[in-house]
């Protein structure tokens, strides 16, 4: 996918400067939706409910039991790819205004496909390993819930594969500056200067977020080299790395406040060296100094963002 030249003029004669930043969010990004279901392999039992509210004198709204139908360990698979696909949704994508559907940068929309195809297929042989192992897991089953089990709480084999699925949906972001409805000129005023302070909003939203992730990789590093015993793991830099080589891409409002505190967290941390952090006092407090002076930084913009609420 090409990306858009953000430098193009939008629509001809367009002197308002929001309704252009607004325009041009469109060609830099879509909405996409992770839509992950599955079964849970759980069931609430009506009867013991009603029982133990009746030993119990009590009114059977203010509890219920529910039952695990298959040991754990048969779906850990399905649950490790699921957690991993909507952590890499949520790292490739910036929050939009509704609930469902994020914006994804264009600039990471092969990386983001791909990497969700892979996620896809090993969901689909998680699940399939699941139902190779129904008959196991039921047969288990019957051992951990003794005369709690119900045959009629499973689902057929059919059923149960069917329950499973992991798609992505995409589509492009609402344009302002374009209607094509039969409506009076008011009217159409009216929605386009609603969906120019929508996308405003959706991207102060995708701003602030994007500066919340710094603040909070950055704040990691100098609490926790901020203390000299602390013992800490590689990712703690690694994670500094990670983000700085996905915010240019994430940066859709095209920032230069972000890109050159981007620039700065680069030179001056994402080159340390966990080895020689802990084995070097001196280089330790430095590093822990720079990360603390660089998230007042990251906290003062933010500010910017959110009006002071974090």
């Amino acid at each position: 996918m090409t990306v858009a030249d953000p430098t193009a003029t939008v629509t001809a004669g367009a002197a308002d400067p929001a309704a252009v930043a607004t325009a041009r969010l469109t060609e830099r990004a879509l909405l996409v939706a992770l839509n992950i279901s599955e079964w849970r392999g759980r069931r609430r039992d009506r009867e013991i409910t009603d029982q133990v509210a009746r030993e119990h004198g009590a009114d059977r709204a203010v509890g219920c039991y529910t039952k695990t139908l298959v040991p754990k360990t048969f779906l850990a698979r399905i649950a490790q790819v699921r957690t991993e696909a909507r952590a890499t949704h949520l790292q490739l994508t910036l929050p939009w205004c509704d609930d469902g559907c994020r914006i994804l940068p264009v600039e990471l929309h092969l990386d983001y496909m791909e990497r969700l195809r892979l996620l896809r297929v090993r969901f689909h042989d998680a699940v399939a390993g699941f139902v190779a192992a129904y008959h196991e897991a039921k047969l288990a089953a019957r051992t951990t819930l003794g005369t709690l089990y119900r045959e009629q709480d499973y689902p057929s084999s059919t059923r149960l594969r069917a329950a499973f699925g992991l798609e992505v949906k995409l589509q492009p972001l609402p344009a302002a500056h374009d209607w094509r409805i039969d409506l009076p000129e008011v009217a159409i005023t009216r929605l386009r200067l609603d969906l120019e302070a929508r996308l405003e909003d959706a991207q102060r939203l995708a701003m602030a977020d994007l500066y919340r992730r710094l603040a909070a990789v950055v704040s990691r590093m100098a609490a926790t080299l901020g203390e000299p015993d602390k013992v800490f793991r590689a990712s703690l830099i690694g994670n500094v790395r990670q983000l700085c080589r996905l915010l240019p891409a994430l940066n859709i409002a095209r920032d230069e406040d972000l890109a050159s505190l981007t620039r700065d967290i680069e030179q001056r941390l994402a080159p340390l060296d966990p080895a020689l952090l802990r084995r070097d006092a001196a280089s330790r407090q430095s590093a822990a100094v720079a990360a603390a002076a660089l998230l007042e930084t990251i906290t003062a913009r933010l500010a910017t963002y959110t009006g002071g609420v974090a």
